[in-house]
């Protein structure tokens, strides 16, 4: 099929359908494939479907062992594939063993910042999660595998009331809402630091807070311990450098009552075995005919030690 430009007087081909039945747009070449457009215009769009009906605007029936669309883009400051206007973006159904309904791969040699997938929700007022992951089998909701010398997971967030990270398991019984594991023999060689490790570098000046914050909340759980650390070696199970340890309700202490009559000195009976009160100050002692001073006293439990000078 041939036109003649206006002004011209040489018509020119503009389609050309060969001997296989395939189709040329542009070009005289048709061989590559069933329909080939070449040539196209400045500022024209190379194929625009206009689709006025309830129905699909294109349909490709791939039947055959290959991808069903190839894209293969140059461009360096646009995407190569842009949807707009459409309430699921994408919608990828994956029903054949052992794909992906999504699978991205970069493999490039460079420093830089731009992530391989990029979500952004770029509304304010918008209060619907960015992503979200329903996992209805038995497998991970999300698996990470690092195998990279950096961090597995970051995040960064400028939240000033809200949680930064909040895990919900309602439903869980003989498990934990989070379980951190390490065979690793080399946390030796951390100086500081551990398998869970905890930082405030901020200056929070006299502001009350707190690092590691555990609360029971349900009165009735009495079976509950709030903390419980279990050392199997020989060495310390808990150690405290700087600061004190701070007993902040009356009346509560340090339970010794795993200290029984059966690994207790000859002849003691335990009873109470919270240490509930230590107190430090001085007392005035009333010596008849002598003077006295420097009287201290010490109390631990119930049990008081006082000591003064007298002359």
């Amino acid at each position: 099929f041939k036109t003649t430009a206006d002004g011209a007087t040489t018509p020119t081909t503009r389609m050309t359908i060969n001997s296989s039945g395939n189709v040329a747009i542009g070009t005289s070449d048709g061989s590559a494939a069933k329909l080939s457009i070449d040539n196209v215009l400045s500022g024209d769009v190379g194929i625009k479907i206009t689709q006025d009906q309830a129905e699909i605007g294109l349909k490709i029936d791939q039947n055959g062992n290959n991808r069903a669309i190839y894209i293969d883009s140059e461009s360096t400051t646009y995407d190569a594939i842009r949807i707009q206007g459409s309430k699921y973006g994408i919608y990828s159904q994956q029903d054949l063993a052992d794909g992906y309904a999504g699978y991205f791969t970069r493999d490039l040699n460079e420093t830089g910042s731009n992530p391989l997938v990029f979500i952004k929700d770029d509304h304010t007022a918008n209060t619907q999660p960015a992503l979200k992951i329903q996992q209805d089998g038995a497998g991970y909701g999300i698996h990470l595998d690092q195998n990279g010398n950096n961090i597995g997971l970051l995040i960064g967030s400028d939240s000033t009331t809200a949680n930064v990270l909040y895990v919900s398991a309602d439903a869980v019984t003989t498990g934990s809402a989070a379980y951190f594991y390490s065979a690793s023999t080399a946390l030796a060689s951390t100086a500081t630091g551990g398998l869970v490790e905890i930082i405030s570098a901020g200056d929070t000046d006299t502001n009350v807070n707190n690092l590691l914050y555990i609360h029971n909340d349900h009165a009735d759980s009495t079976g509950t311990t709030a903390l419980k650390v279990k050392q199997d070696s020989t060495g310390a199970a808990i150690i405290v450098e700087g600061g004190n340890i701070v007993i902040g309700t009356a009346g509560k202490g340090i339970d010794f009552s795993a200290q029984t009559s059966a690994n207790s000195v000859s002849g003691v009976t335990t009873g109470d075995e919270v240490l509930d009160h230590y107190e430090e100050g001085t007392w005035t002692p009333t010596w008849s005919g002598a003077n006295a001073s420097n009287a201290t006293y010490t109390r631990i439990g119930r049990v008081v030690y006082a000591s003064g000078q007298f002359a």
